[in-house]
């Protein structure tokens, strides 16, 4: 008996799908637009120059530290970000009532993020996630028993109003 045997199988959002099609397709002029990155001729990913020697310029420099962060990331990042986010003389920052921390993609950022509301926040519990968005924000949201993952559509938005029966957390 597997200690895993209860585990369910999650659907792959169709962009998943989208890119295994192209991959099987034979077409030598396809494209791939499905998730948004840059590619070569090859379609293969294309990494920035800039990045490239900025990766050299850290792979090379030996008085960086290379220890692990703490848990929340690397403080002088977490520092500018809250800095940029919400303004050099921002009163929440002066006033000691920001707080940030890095995470490893925006995936697992807005996981914290939903984590966080679920356990802390005792508003309305609505996370309104834009349609289009990527599958997996309703596959977090809908795993968390104490959010209702709602929608709200960017098209219409243009056009009115947005009518929401709470207080949400948009994402």
């Amino acid at each position: 008996m597997s200690h895993f045997g209860e585990v369910s199988y999650v659907e792959l959002p169709a962009v998943f799908h989208l890119s295994g099609r192209f991959a099987a397709d034979t077409d030598p002029n396809k494209v791939n637009l499905t998730i948004g990155a840059y590619r070569t001729e090859a379609g293969k990913p294309w990494v920035l120059p800039c990045v490239r020697q900025a990766e050299s310029i850290l792979a090379s420099d030996e008085t960086i530290n290379k220890e692990y962060l703490s848990m929340s990331g690397l403080q002088s990042l977490c520092d500018a970000a809250m800095r940029l986010v919400l303004g050099e003389s921002s009163p929440v920052i002066q006033e000691d009532r920001a707080v940030a921390l890095q995470t490893l993609s925006g995936t697992g950022a807005l996981y914290i993020c939903f984590q966080f509301i679920d356990q802390f926040y005792g508003g309305c519990k609505d996370i309104y996630v834009s349609d289009p968005s990527w599958g997996n924000h309703k596959l977090m949201i809908d795993r968390i028993p104490g959010l209702n993952f709602k929608q709200w559509y960017q098209r219409r938005v243009r056009a009115s109003s947005l009518k929401m029966e709470c207080s949400p957390t948009l994402v």
